[in-house]
């Protein structure tokens, strides 16, 4: 993964801060990237994360989903 690349090559060490799950139709070009029909529904998951000590963003990225082939797990 990135986070594993960046702190072996790098010793940068990302840390989670957020993540935001939302459910949303997808658009016309998301549908034809994604191979689906028009106003399907998507889950949307954006992350934030701070590299360790510091407050300021390091990474944030939005990623799409198909609602119809996925499932989430969530350990604590």
């Amino acid at each position: 993964s990135l986070h594993d690349f960046l702190r072996e090559q790098t010793g940068i060490a990302l840390r989670r801060s957020q993540t935001r799950i939302s459910a949303r139709r997808a658009q016309a070009k998301e549908c034809q990237r994604l191979e689906i029909p028009n106003m399907s529904p998507l889950l949307c998951v954006r992350t934030l994360n701070h590299r360790d000590g510091e407050s300021s963003p390091a990474e944030y990225s939005v990623s799409l989903t198909r609602a119809d082939m996925i499932e989430f797990t969530m350990e604590h």
